[in-house]
């Protein structure tokens, strides 16, 4: 192990005693404010000893039907507008303010096509975007905590819009329609008085916001080439850190094009709680109508306006059933998220093969989508085909990097993964911070309260898991062999359990190391003290690609401005809170 920072013990005379204790205090404040790293050179030679002595030449990958994408390709538009006159309604006849609230809400699609297994669509506003303070608009932020960046792509599968049916579907149907449910009804819209418009009902069968979402960089300067590319597969949410880092990929002139790789699936709903969900659904119902009737005196009520609606609505918060609706909205939405239900070790297997086939499928449309993205930039991006390309993940982005790497092997020359491992089932289990969605009780009972798994119980689905999966990166890490592979990790994490961290270095076969003595809060928070020495790495080991590709990126100038990069996103304050991914 070659150490980046350490400690020291002085013999020293005692002379000195006091000049050595100032340096230790030094030294210890430094530690604190940088963390503490080590980095393990690895094996120098390509290709690695497979993981394990696993051999990983063939993977199994889940298929997809073109023909709804080319059918979506098809019906969609050039222009698409969210609102539309009302029935009988003469657009020639519209106000001018009604029709710049039409373009104001609304995407031009500038480019559509078939790429890899999908469609790839991409958009601008119809109209050019309003003054906004320096922090960013609301929508920039929401963009920003949710994906990361503002996304000005989407790709999508067959799988994407089969996903969108059986999310319809897993709705259980409540007592009442939406038109005769109790309740507080908004105004129309909120930016008219007298509405002359309506929803556009065409724009959700176009699912212009489904798959995945992805951030293409604007188009090179002739003075300022792109340098290489960065295929950036973002964590869970955004966190300032994850930009500054690769912020010096972008003063360095590599182009970043953002994906949000898919981080969660959705268990099955037991039918014992499908009861629990329409008597919950019934009783919210009617204590609604008794709010509404107590404040409004009927239940339901049409608000007027903007104002009229806050009104009532805040008369209904401070109603003494609101907390009671609350709660029963909660048993609805835990209900309805499903769970797995181990009740006995002969569940075991079922469990473990189908969460292998959703895990899977999710690792795939991350792969199939960074292979999308590489086919539209050789045969759109002249200013970036023929360039190197590294693939670099983050946390979540981390545990999808392995799989995506291996689809597109032979197009990109490096790989980083920070914060990732393998194992995603155990991964899921032990993380403190989320479960990905693989919530596993032992029983149905109660569905408000916790019944998780014992470690054993966990181990042993883990080993069913890991045997039904073909894309966990336990299996495709060593695919990776022939590639340079940084694995940057937190001796301590417990987001992405450091044994899952550990397990992956073992599988890609013990390939350069940079870890920091702390877990994955401060892996996050200290990595932009690392970015330049992580971006020296990939340019290091690109120049040892075998692909034809530009090697000299000294010879390059360097781009100085690394926000040209990153769009409208939101930057945190430097003060934000280092609890991230």
């Amino acid at each position: 192990m070659s150490p980046l920072c350490f400690a020291r013990r002085s013999d020293q005379p005692r002379t000195v005693a006091a000049r050595t204790i100032g340096l230790h205090i030094a030294a210890a404040a430094a530690l604190l404010l940088t963390g503490c790293w080590s980095y393990r050179p690895g094996d120098d030679q390509l290709p690695r000893a497979a993981g394990l002595g696993a051999a990983a030449d063939t993977i199994e990958w889940p298929s997809r039907d073109l023909a709804p994408a080319v059918e979506l390709l098809n019906r969609t538009p050039d222009v698409v507008r969210y609102f539309q006159p009302i029935d009988g309604q003469n657009p020639s006849g519209l106000a001018e303010s009604d029709r710049r609230e039409m373009d104001r809400f609304g995407v031009k699609v500038t480019y559509k096509g078939i790429h890899g297994l999908g469609l790839l669509r991409m958009y601008e506003p119809l109209s050019a975007p309003e003054p906004k303070p320096a922090a960013g608009s609301l929508t920039e932020l929401i963009n920003f905590m949710t994906l990361g960046f503002t996304p000005n792509a989407y790709w999508l599968t067959s799988r994407t819009l089969e996903g969108t049916r059986s999310d319809r579907e897993r709705t259980i149907e409540l007592p009442e329609s939406e038109a005769e449910a109790p309740g507080v009804v908004p105004p129309p819209f909120e930016f008219m008085d007298a509405p002359t418009l309506e929803a556009n009902s065409a724009v959700p069968e176009l699912h212009l916001r489904s798959g995945m979402a992805i951030r293409f960089p604007p188009t090179t300067v002739p003075r300022k080439p792109y340098t290489g590319v960065v295929l950036h597969l973002n964590a869970m949410f955004g966190n300032e850190y994850e930009v500054r880092t690769l912020d010096v990929f972008r003063q360095r002139g590599w182009a970043v094009i953002d994906l949000k790789p898919t981080s969660q699936i959705l268990p099955p709903v037991p039918p014992q709680w499908h009861g629990v969900i329409r008597d919950a659904a019934r009783r919210r119902s009617q204590m609604i109508a008794r709010i509404c009737t107590d404040i409004t005196g009927s239940p339901r009520y049409n608000a007027t306006s903007l104002d009229d609606y806050r009104r009532v609505a805040e008369k209904f918060q401070a109603h003494p059933l609101a907390s009671d609706v609350e709660y029963l909205s909660r048993v609805i939405e835990r209900c309805r998220s499903g769970a797995y239900i181990a009740s006995s070790p002969d569940t075991y297997q079922q469990i473990a093969e189908h969460v292998a086939r959703e895990l899977d499928q999710a690792q795939a449309g991350s792969a199939y989508a960074c292979e999308a993205v590489l086919d539209y930039v050789a045969k759109h991006r002249p200013d970036l085909a023929g360039l190197p390309v590294a693939l670099i993940g983050f946390s979540a982005g981390g545990l999808a990097a392995p799989t995506s790497a291996a689809r597109i092997h032979d197009q990109i020359d490096a790989v980083v993964i920070i914060g990732g491992g393998a194992d995603c089932f155990t991964a899921s289990q032990r993380s403190v911070f989320s479960n990905g969605g693989i919530t596993i009780r032992t029983t149905p009972d109660e569905p408000m309260e916790e019944r998780p798994l014992s470690l054993r119980q966990i181990r042993e689905i883990s080993r069913r898991y890991l045997a039904a999966s073909k894309l966990d990166p336990y299996h495709t890490a060593p695919r990776l062999a022939s590639l340079p592979v940084l694995l940057v990790t937190g001796s301590d994490d417990t987001w992405v359990p450091a044994e899952c961290g550990d397990l992956l270095w073992e599988r890609l076969g013990r390939p350069p190391r940079l870890e920091i003595s702390a877990g994955h809060e401060l892996l996050f928070y200290f990595l932009p003290d690392k970015a330049h020495f992580i971006a020296q790495w990939v340019e290091d080991n690109v120049r040892r690609s075998t692909r034809d590709i530009p090697r000299d990126f000294a010879a390059r100038p360097a781009r100085e401005e690394p926000s040209d990069d990153r769009g409208p996103g939101v930057r945190l304050p430097a003060s934000a809170s280092p609890a991230t991914p």
